[in-house]
C-alpha cells in the first residue's frame, strides 16, 4: 500500500511480539499488503499465495489509537482470480474510479494487469474481476472506461510483472510502477483521479530510469522512508534495495542508498520474500511486513526513526568560526549519536562529537566538507542526512610572475588564480590604485615607461584579503638617439643651422652647451659668435633616447670692425669757413658676404652703397663717427679724424684701454662665459681683437667671449691682450679659480660668478652673472630670481638692472623634482668698497681737471675723498654717447687718470662716480 509520511527509518525485525506469527498460509509464497478495508482506522492484512490463494485477516486490535495489532482470518472481500494468471499475484490497493472507496489492481506471471474495481463501500468492500478485464459500473463509471485504461498496460512478453500505486508527480491523482520480469516502467496519469488516464514515460524522462531490480520476484514499495515529505522506493529481495528522492515530490529523482545508510541493511528474508511498508504499532513511523517463501509473515518493526534531519542542513562561514547542527532521532530505547564526515560510514568519526549537536570551533579551511549522524537505539541504526560545511576563505592559488621587462607599446596581461567568494580585486602600482584594475588579471595596453613599477593585487572576500606576490614590470626604451646634421660647422659672423631626423612623431629635446639658439621643432639655429657644443634627445611615447653625438659648432664673431679708412680726395670748396669735399673708403674686417649698411652720425644717412663715399665737412668738426653693420654682425663704429688726415694723409690712432678683470670662481663641468668687452674699449671706436693665455682646460677663447667648461680643477693666472686695428694693445689679468664642488652632494646653487657690473645711476646697475651649480645630471635646469625674473631654461649669462635698495636678491633653479635656492648680495660684489671699509668720515669726491680749456689731444684728472670705493670715470659727447670708460677698483687717497679726448673740438661731459656719490664736469676743447 501506500505508506503515509514519516521521517527516516530503522528497520530491525521483529520476533517478539510478533503480530504476524499467528499468519502461517502454509505457502508457496507470501504477497503481504496493507491496507484499512474496513474503515475502521488501523491496517488490515491481504495475503496472496503464489498459487492465486488470497488470504484476509483483519485487525482487530483496541481502538485505532492503540499500539496493539491483532490478526484474526476473515472471509476475503476479494475473490480468486480469474483466468490463466494465478500466480505471484500481490495487490496495490488506491481509488481508481474517484468514488472515495479503495480499488485495488495486481499483477501476474503472465505480466498481465488486472483491475480490481470496489462496487461496495469503504467499511464493506465488494471486489469485483471480469475475465475479460472488464467490470461493472460503479457509482458513474462504465466497466469499458474502467477496463480500457489497464488494455494497453500490460506486459505478456516480460514475464511475471508487480504494481503498486502512488501519486509521484503530486498532482494529486494516482500513478503506476510497474516492474516485470525484465524491466521497470513508469505510467503517469495525465487524467484526473475521477478519469484516470495512464501514459508511460520511457527513458531519461523517467524517474525510475537507471533503477536495476533486485533478481527475480522483486515487488515494489512506495513511502516516505526519508522523512522529506517526498516518495521514496524499496525493492523486496536479497538484499532489499533502497532507492531515496533526491528530487522533489512533483519531480522525483532516485538514487540508490548502499551499506549502512540503507535503513533495510542488514536484513534478509531469503529467496522469495515479498515487502510492505505501514505503520503497524501507530507511533508515527513505518514499519514493515514481509511474505517469506515459505508462506508466513515476518514483522520488520521501525524501532529508530528521525524526527529532526540536520538543522541547519547548510552552513556557509568564515575560517576561525564557530558551528553547530542538531539532529533529533525518536527510538524504543536510548538514542546514541555519533558524527561522521564525508560518507555514511562509520569509517571517519570526528572525535568528540556523540551528541545530537555537532558543534565546531575555530573552523578551517580543512574542516569544511559533508557530516552525518549515526543514530543508534537497541538494535536499530541508522544515518541522519547530510550537513554541509563550506569554509570560506580567500587564497592565491597561483601568484603572479615576478618580474617582466617588456619593450615600449607592448601589451601585458598577468594573470592571478585566487579561490574563495571573493567580492572585489584591486590592483595597486607602487602602491596607490591603478585605474581600471579591478579583475584578477592585470592587463595593461600599449605599455609605456609610465606603467612601470611594482603592481600587486589585493583579493578581498567577506572573511578576508589577501595579497599578491609583487609583479615588477619594467619598461625598456628602444629608441634610437636622432642624427644631427649642421649647415656647417664653421662660419663668420654668420648663423649655423643644426637639423635632427630619426625622430618622428616625438619631440627633439635641444642641449646647447657654451651658449643658446633658437628651437623651432627638428631645427636649431646658433645666430650670436660663439663656440658651442649641441647634443640631442628624442622623446617618444614617454621614452627618452640617449643623446646623439655632439656637434662641434664655431661662429667667429668680434672682428667685423672699420679698421681704417682711405682718405682718397680733400677738396676746398670754402676756404674762410674751412669747408671741404671729402671722398674717403672705409676699410673692414671681419666681414660677411651680407651687405653692409654705412653712415656718418650727424652726416650721412644709412645706405647700402659701397664706398667710396663723399661728404661735405668743415674744420670746426675734425672728427667723424664712422657706422657700420652687417646682418648676423654686431654694430661697429669708427672715429674718423677727417681734418688730419687730410694733412697729414693718415688718421691717428690711439691705445684701447681697459678697467681691469676681477678674479672669477666657477666650478668643474660648469658652463662659464665672460664677454671681454666689457671689460675694453677704444678711444678710437674701433673694434677689437682679443687673445688669451692661461686659460684652464675645456674653456676657450672666441672672438670676445671666453667660454666652454672647464674640466679640472685648480687655480690658473689668465692674461688678456686686446688690440685695435692699428696694432696698439691693453693687458689685464685676473686669477680664474675652477673648483670641483665635489663636497656637495644633490642639485644645489654653489656660487655665482659676477661678469660684469654696469653703472646706471647712483642706485641703479645693470649686473650680468652666471650661477654656479654641483649635482648637475644633464636634464634641463629651469632658472629664476624671485620677483625679478621669470623661469627659463637659458643657461645663462643673466643680465639684469638692479637698484641699490635691494642689495640681495634670490636665485631659484630646479632640475628635474630638485629646487635650489641661492641668496646673490649682488651690491656686495659689485661694490669693492663694502668689503674694505667705509668712506673716510668727513670726506666727499672730488674731482679736479688739469687744464680746462683742454689744449692737447688728453685731459688729466685727479680724483680724491674716496679712498678705498670703486669709482667710474665715462667721457660723454653733448648727445650722451660714451667716448669713453675707464674703472678705478680701489680708489686710493688721490688718484690721476688720463682722459683720451681725440681731435674733436667742442663741450664734452666727465662724469665721474661712486656708488653713492656723483660728479659732472664740463670740459672745453677748443
Amino acid at each position: 500500500m501506500l505508506a503515509s509520511t514519516v521521517q527516516g527509518q530503522g528497520f530491525v525485525r521483529q520476533l517478539s511480539g510478533d503480530p504476524f506469527a499467528p499468519v502461517n498460509t502454509s505457502g508457496p509464497g507470501a504477497s503481504p499488503s496493507l491496507v484499512d478495508l474496513d474503515g475502521d482506522g488501523d491496517l488490515d492484512l491481504v495475503i496472496t499465495n503464489f498459487d492465486g490463494t488470497i488470504q484476509y485477516y483483519t485487525n482487530t486490535g483496541a481502538p485505532p489509537q492503540s499500539e496493539q495489532t491483532v490478526f484474526v482470518a476473515a472471509t476475503s472481500p476479494i475473490p480468486p482470480p480469474s483466468g490463466g494468471s494465478i500466480q505471484n499475484l500481490k495487490f496495490s490497493f488506491g481509488d481508481l474510479d474517484g468514488d472515495g472507496d479503495l480499488d485495488a489492481v495486481t499483477g501476474g506471471l503472465d505480466g498481465i494487469i488486472t483491475p480490481y474495481i470496489n462496487n461496495g463501500t469503504k467499511t464493506n468492500p465488494i471486489f469485483a474481476q471480469s475475465s475479460s478485464r472488464t467490470i461493472t459500473a460503479a457509482r458513474g463509471n462504465t466497466g469499458a472506461r474502467v477496463a480500457a485504461l489497464f488494455n494497453d498496460v500490460s506486459y505478456p512478453n516480460e514475464g511475471y510483472a508487480y504494481v503498486s500505486l502512488a501519486d509521484f508527480d503530486a498532482d494529486g491523482d494516482l500513478d503506476m510502477l510497474v516492474i516485470t520480469g525484465v524491466a521497470i516502467h513508469y505510467l503517469r496519469n495525465v487524467g484526473s483521479p475521477g478519469a484516470a488516464n495512464f501514459q508511460e514515460i520511457t527513458g531519461c524522462d523517467s524517474p525510475f530510469y537507471g533503477i536495476v531490480r533486485s533478481g527475480n520476484y522483486s515487488n515494489p514499495v512506495v513511502g516516505d522512508m526519508d522523512g522529506d515529505g517526498d516518495l521514496d522506493v524499496a525493492l523486496s529481495g536479497v538484499p532489499i534495495l533502497y532507492y531515496r528522492n533526491i528530487g522533489t515530490p512533483s519531480a522525483p529523482r532516485f538514487i540508490q542508498i548502499v551499506g549502512e545508510a540503507n535503513p533495510f541493511d542488514g536484513i534478509n528474508l531469503g529467496f522469495g520474500s515479498q515487502l510492505e511498508l505501514g505503520d503497524l504499532d501507530k507511533d508515527g513511523d513505518l514499519d514493515a511486513v514481509a511474505g517469506q517463501y515459505s508462506g508466513s509473515a515476518a514483522y520488520i518493526k521501525n524501532v529508530l526513526h528521525i524526527v529532526q534531519q540536520p538543522t541547519p542542513a547548510n552552513v556557509v562561514t568564515c575560517v576561525g568560526s564557530s558551528v553547530s547542527t542538531t539532529v533529533q532521532a525518536d527510538g524504543d530505547g536510548t538514542v546514541y549519536y555519533q558524527w561522521y564526515r564525508h560518507a555514511q560510514t562509520t569509517d571517519v568519526p570526528v572525535y568528540g562529537q556523540n551528541s545530537a549537536t555537532l558543534q565546531l570551533y575555530n573552523v578551517q579551511a580543512s574542516d569544511a566538507g559533508v557530516y552525518y549522524a549515526q543514530i543508534i537505539s537497541g538494535d536499530g541504526n541508522l544515518f541522519s542526512d547530510a550537513f554541509n560545511l563550506v569554509v570560506q576563505t580567500a587564497a592565491i592559488t597561483q601568484q603572479p610572475a615576478s618580474t617582466s621587462n617588456v619593450a615600449v607599446g607592448t601589451n601585458v596581461v598577468v594573470p592571478v588564480l585566487v579561490s574563495g567568494p571573493i567580492t572585489n580585486f584591486q590592483w595597486y602600482r607602487n602602491g596607490q590604485p591603478a585605474a581600471n584594475q579591478n579583475t584578477s588579471t592585470l592587463t595593461l595596453n600599449s605599455v609605456t615607461p609610465g606603467d612601470a613599477g611594482s603592481y600587486v593585487l589585493v583579493a578581498t572576500s567577506p572573511c578576508n584579503s589577501v595579497t599578491s606576490n609583487a609583479f615588477s614590470l619594467s619598461v625598456s626604451c628602444s629608441l634610437s638617439p636622432p642624427t644631427l646634421a649642421a649647415s656647417t660647422l664653421s662660419t663668420t659672423n654668420e648663423p649655423i643651422s643644426v637639423t635632427a631626423s630619426g625622430c618622428s612623431g616625438g619631440t627633439i629635446n635641444w642641449q646647447p652647451q657654451g651658449g643658446t639658439g633658437t628651437a623651432n621643432g627638428s631645427v636649431y639655429t646658433f645666430s650670436q659668435p660663439g663656440s658651442y657644443t649641441l647634443t640631442a634627445t628624442c622623446t617618444q611615447n614617454g621614452c627618452t633616447s640617449a643623446a646623439s653625438n655632439a656637434v662641434a659648432l664655431s661662429i667667429q664673431g668680434g672682428t667685423f670692425a672699420i679698421t681704417t679708412v682711405n682718405t682718397l680726395n680733400c677738396e676746398l670748396f670754402d676756404a674762410v669757413k674751412g669747408g671741404y669735399y671729402v671722398t674717403f673708403a672705409p676699410q673692414y674686417t671681419g666681414q660677411n658676404s651680407k651687405p653692409i649698411s654705412f653712415s656718418v652720425v650727424n652726416e650721412k644717412l644709412v645706405t647700402n652703397d659701397p664706398p667710396p663715399y663723399t661728404i661735405r665737412l668743415y674744420t670746426d668738426n675734425p672728427a667723424i663717427t664712422l657706422v657700420a653693420s652687417q646682418q648676423f654682425n654686431n654694430e661697429t663704429n669708427f672715429r674718423y679724424e677727417w681734418w688730419a688726415a687730410c694733412q697729414s694723409g693718415s688718421t691717428p690712432n690711439n691705445p684701447p684701454t681697459t678697467s681691469g678683470i676681477a678674479d672669477q670662481t666657477i666650478l668643474v663641468g660648469q658652463p662659464y662665459q665672460l664677454d671681454l668687452k666689457n671689460y675694453f674699449s677704444d678711444p678710437d671706436l674701433q673694434s677689437l681683437t682679443f687673445a688669451a693665455q692661461g686659460l684652464p682646460g675645456g674653456l676657450n677663447l672666441s672672438g670676445s667671449v671666453i667660454s666652454g667648461t672647464p674640466t679640472s680643477s685648480g687655480t690658473s693666472p689668465v692674461s688678456i691682450t686686446a688690440t685695435d686695428p692699428g696694432g696698439l694693445s691693453a693687458n689685464a689679468s685676473f686669477q680664474l679659480t675652477v673648483t670641483s664642488g665635489s663636497e656637495t652632494s644633490g642639485f644645489t646653487i654653489t656660487g655665482v660668478s659676477t661678469i660684469n657690473c654696469e653703472y646706471l645711476s647712483s642706485s641703479s646697475r645693470r649686473v650680468t652673472f652666471n650661477p654656479q651649480y654641483a649635482g648637475v645630471s644633464g636634464e634641463p635646469i629651469s632658472f629664476s630670481i624671485v620677483s625679478e625674473k621669470a623661469p627659463t631654461t637659458n643657461p645663462g649669462p643673466y643680465t639684469l638692472d638692479l637698484y641699490t635698495d635691494n642689495p640681495t636678491i634670490t636665485l631659484s633653479a630646479k632640475q628635474g623634482n630638485t629646487s635650489a635656492t641661492y641668496a646673490y648680495n649682488w651690491l656686495d660684489v659689485c661694490s669693492i668698497s663694502s668689503r674694505i671699509g667705509a668712506t673716510e668720515s668727513g670726506k666727499k669726491l672730488q674731482v679736479r681737471v688739469l687744464g680746462n680749456p683742454v689744449s692737447g689731444k688728453s685731459i688729466d684728472v685727479e680724483i680724491s675723498g674716496v679712498s678705498g670705493q670703486a669709482v667710474q670715470v665715462e667721457l660723454l659727447d653733448l648727445q650722451g654717447k660714451q667716448l669713453h670708460h675707464q674703472s678705478i677698483q680701489e680708489a686710493g687717497s688721490s688718484d690721476r687718470v688720463s682722459i683720451p679726448l681725440g681731435y674733436g673740438r667742442g663741450l664734452l661731459m666727465l662724469q665721474v662716480h661712486t656708488e653713492k656719490e656723483h660728479q659732472q664736469v664740463k670740459l672745453v676743447k677748443p
